[in-house]
């Protein structure tokens, strides 16, 4: 975060408020691919009824989550913050995406041998690996370059998104985690994947 706006009126501090802020909407990005496809799934088959009253009851979700932590705050037990509101909305998409789901499944009666519970559990440990490493070599790379200049942060940036990425597609490979053959050229791809 300090690499991209640590600089002019920008300080440490704004940085860390900022950092909380994007944690607590980085599940909004897995939540809003599902739901995204989900939508034009439903419009596809000339249905905008459904997205319209899950995003009705989405909404609702959010609006009850936004009072708890208003209700909260105003009670004194904590602060309702931006990464809270922040968060309630990731949470929301993410209703929105699990009941979208849910509904498609029924509407189509399944889907067609792609199961989104194995994949979850492949993606999910990929994913925490991958973190693990992340954080692991930021640690090593901040040991010895430091965190002072442009150049050091540039350093620990790209040295720990390398070294995460290549966890991730080796740990992904290792999984068989098909659903991402389809990032590979088609010459490259296993031949259970050509479907």
């Amino acid at each position: 975060m300090g690499l991209l706006f640590q600089r002019g009126e920008f300080s440490a501090a704004s940085t860390a408020y900022t950092a909380l802020s994007l944690r607590a909407a980085v599940p909004n990005l897995l939540f809003s691919a599902i739901d995204g496809p989900l939508i034009f799934a439903f419009y596809a088959r000339r249905d905008t009824r459904t997205p319209t009253l899950v995003g009705l009851a989405s909404t609702g979700v959010y609006l009850l989550l936004v009072g708890a932590g208003m209700a909260l705050s105003a009670s004194g037990a904590r602060e309702f913050s931006l990464a809270d509101l922040v968060l309630c909305d990731s949470l929301k998409t993410g209703f929105d995406a699990l009941l979208m789901g849910l509904l498609l499944s029924r509407r189509i009666g399944g889907l067609g041998g792609w199961s989104l519970v194995p994949l979850a559990a492949k993606v999910g440990l990929a994913s925490a690996a991958m973190g693990g490493v992340v954080f692991l070599v930021m640690e090593a790379l901040q040991a010895q370059v430091g965190s002072a200049t442009f150049g050091a942060l540039a350093v620990v940036a790209l040295g720990s998104s390398l070294a995460g990425a290549l966890v991730y597609a080796g740990l992904a490979g290792l999984l068989k985690v098909r659903e991402l053959h389809g990032l590979l050229p088609r010459r490259l791809r296993p031949k259970d994947s050509e479907a």
